[in-house]
């Protein structure tokens, strides 16, 4: 079992890591304590949390503006999960809409394999929710 909490801070750090002078101006909560996952969902869960992570460092916060990103898994029921990402950066433009994004297709392919959903929420910022069961 992976000790999600951990590999989430882990994996946050290292993306942060990876855009330099941005990551001092970019806040990252993190919500998952007691929550374990098994290998085969704990890979793509983490490539989600990746790309999303990713995504919100590269476009939530232009001109290296201040921000937070919040990530939260709460146990719903005894195999129920829900995945909450979300920043408060400023938000989806209707151009990214209308977009393909590679990233995001990958997204959902991988909520697929975990028979989840994903859902882009109308929020301040950009919020995505995703759940599923194990």
């Amino acid at each position: 079992k992976v000790d999600f909490l951990e590999y989430i801070h882990s994996l946050s750090e290292n993306v942060k890591a990876t855009f330099g002078e941005i990551n001092n101006t970019i806040h990252i909560e993190i919500n998952a304590i007691g929550i374990y996952f098994d290998i085969e969902t704990a890979v793509p869960l983490g490539i989600i949390i990746n790309e999303l992570i990713t995504n919100a460092m590269k476009h939530a916060f232009p001109n290296n503006k201040n921000g937070t990103i919040a990530i939260s898994i709460t146990n719903l029921d005894n195999a129920a999960y829900e995945v909450i990402i979300e920043d408060n950066g400023i938000g989806t433009t209707p151009q990214l809409k209308t977009k393909k994004s590679l990233g995001l297709e990958l997204v959902s392919l991988l909520v697929l394999q975990l028979k989840g959903t994903f859902i882009h929420e109308k929020n301040k910022g950009t919020r995505y929710r995703i759940t599923f069961d194990i």
